[in-house]
């Protein structure tokens, strides 16, 4: 509110429509489809030039940079999730009927659902290979939004996980972040080009995002309730003064 093959990005891009019917859009998928191609390949094509350029000990060293990319990378990538207290259904009854609710919908089974300690209102979902998806909620949104608001929020994330968005964003970023992950002299030229082709990666990002937020409108029906979680979110964290309060009048 946070390489896969052509066929496989634009068959998980679905929402449910009315009537339980398959919906996809077809301008969006196109996009991110495209987007996904060139990302890593224009990763990859900056690091050939580079490894083109570069002779003999550079080239050498070149590669002991982006080894060191690599290994810092994933182990962000793999680190631990955050903190928060697993719930259990006893904790938080309506909103476990409500994420019962959607999983219905979209039949798809339920995630754990994650509750942090954190004021500010914020959800996310954490995906790791082999484990349970997570969907994650702070007080400060739980405490914020209505359960109509709340359940726009979790079918958003809940979309992230059918899109699978957590491995698809993870898989095209990889050779751009290694690259801005590079170590040593010759790896600041791999940081330049990792940095460029990362402005693929946020444009991916934002498609991604608006799928999520299309089909939590399609599985609730509710486009509004999705619209007022978000105003909400935005007014919260714009709650900061604008001017320095320990100024003295003049």
């Amino acid at each position: 509110m946070r390489t896969v093959s052509d066929s496989s990005v634009c068959h998980r891009l679905i929402c449910v429509g009315a009537e339980g019917q398959i919906v996809r859009n077809r301008k969006l998928a196109a996009r991110m489809v495209l987007v996904s191609v060139l990302t890593p390949v224009s990763a990859l094509a900056l690091l050939a030039v580079l490894v083109l350029a570069f002779s003999g000990w550079y080239r050498f060293a070149l590669a002991l940079g982006l080894v060191a990319g690599l290994v810092v990378t994933v182990s962000r990538m793999l680190r631990n999730p955050p903190d928060g207290r697993v719930l259990a259904e006893s904790d938080d009854p309506e909103l476990f009927a409500v994420m019962d609710r959607l999983c219905a919908i979209g039949d798809m089974p339920r995630p754990e659902l994650v509750l942090s300690d954190q004021a500010q209102p914020n959800s996310w979902v954490v995906h790791l290979p082999k484990r349970k998806p997570r969907v994650y909620l702070t007080k400060g949104l739980r405490e914020l939004l209505t359960l109509e608001e709340l359940q726009a929020v979790l079918a958003h994330e809940q979309t992230h996980i059918a899109n699978r968005d957590a491995l698809v964003m993870s898989v095209i970023a990889l050779p751009g972040l290694t690259m801005m992950n590079s170590r040593g002299a010759a790896g600041a030229f791999a940081n330049l080009a990792g940095a460029l082709s990362h402005t693929g990666t946020l444009a991916l990002s934002r498609y991604r995002e608006l799928a999520a937020d299309a089909g939590a409108a399609a599985i609730t029906g509710r486009p509004s309730a999705l619209a007022s979680a978000l105003l909400k979110v935005s007014d919260s964290q714009r709650r900061i003064p604008s001017k320095d309060l320990l100024r003295r009048p003049r």
